[in-house]
């Protein structure tokens, strides 16, 4: 039976990561050995747990059981469309589908790609290794994606397919996955901030850790579940901009300052003047779903150790602006003052 088949139950996930993160949290424990095929596809979205960050990082999201696995669909502005048929629509360019479900009836392993198009379409066949054992069936997959899906998702899915490839064939996958992270020296040489990220696949995505040092002395340790840590250290090496990329779609942004004798202190910004002045410029946007809001981080300059300008961008369905901010240290408040916007959807830009 192919998966398409397959009715809903009632229960969906959207994108609102925090209950995702509650939910899996709760039903994935951490495992200590590989895991045997059984344990692999006993509950289809085991498999896919590290990559439901990524499939819901899209202007809408959700992933919805089936009676026998799950239907994951995503699509991004421009190009989303409504997609409430089962089997669903096919995606825009910007979007993808993911439709996994147990089968009885498979006879072999397969990994067919077709491009048509621009569209990539992919149908995988998992046979079990396990033989005449109702409790350890097939796999089937069908994966569409279009072009513009950014490639850390189409590559976190990837990953996941690959290991139940291994776990099929009685390889071992690893539990987790540690790069070594990066380095970056302040402008004088005299601090250090390493980051590193790992992912374990008892988790739906990654944890960072950075850590603060002057020599072999630490300063400060930060770790957190997100899609990534960014850092700018001001000319002076006394301050660092710090944000968080979140699977939420949100970045709040940071200020590190070290003073005396080594002692550091660590605030937050109150971004919420930029957004204000950014919707006042689009009036005509009415609250599309799952807005993104960030700081372009490779448009930060420093002109002087307190004062920094960026690039703020906000987009939604129906919005899509960005600010020109400049950011001030000098104050026990760090601010972010608006210079300019632009509508980049108005009729006259």
């Amino acid at each position: 039976m192919s998966p398409r088949s397959l009715p809903t139950e009632s229960f969906t996930m959207t994108s609102r990561l925090p209950i995702l993160l509650v939910l899996f949290a709760i039903a994935l424990p951490l495992r200590s050995t590989p895991a045997t095929w059984k344990e692999d596809v006993y509950d289809p979205r085991k498999p896919f747990n590290s990559a439901f960050g990524e499939m819901l990082n899209f202007e809408k999201a959700s992933i919805e059981t089936t009676l026998r696995g799950f239907i994951a669909i995503g699509d991004s502005s421009p190009g989303y469309r409504a997609q409430k048929s089962n089997p669903p629509q096919p995606p825009s360019e910007w979007g993808m589908n993911l439709n996994v479900g147990l089968c009885e009836d498979t006879t072999k392993s397969s990994d067919v790609v077709e491009s048509k198009e621009g569209m990539t379409h992919r149908w995988i066949s998992i046979l079990s290794p396990v033989k005449n054992d109702p409790s350890a069936p097939s796999l089937e997959i069908e994966w569409t994606y279009g072009p513009k899906v950014k490639p850390e998702v189409i590559q976190a899915i990837d990953r996941c397919i690959a290991q139940l490839k291994n776990s099929a064939m009685g390889k071992s996958n690893p539990i987790s996955r540690t790069n070594g992270g990066q380095d970056l020296p302040s402008p004088d040489g005299h601090y250090t901030i390493h980051v590193s990220d790992q992912i374990d696949n008892g988790l739906p995505c990654w944890r960072y850790e950075a850590t603060l040092t002057a020599g072999k002395t630490q300063i400060w340790n930060y770790g957190t579940i997100t899609k990534a840590l960014l850092f700018s250290w001001s000319p002076d090496s006394r301050h660092f901009l710090f944000a968080q990329s979140n699977y939420d779609r949100t970045m709040p942004l940071f200020l590190g300052s070290i003073g005396d004798a080594e002692s550091f202190d660590l605030k937050g910004f109150d971004l919420s003047s930029v957004e204000s002045a950014i919707l006042a410029a689009c009036q005509r946007w009415h609250g599309g779903f799952a807005p993104v809001s960030y700081v372009d981080w490779k448009t930060i300059k420093w002109s002087s150790p307190t004062k920094c300008r960026a690039t703020y961008i906000k987009r939604g369905l129906g919005l899509d602006a960005t600010a020109e901010i400049e950011i001030d240290l000098s104050d026990d408040h760090p601010k972010a003052k608006v210079l300019s916007i632009k509508d980049h959807l108005a009729k006259d830009h």
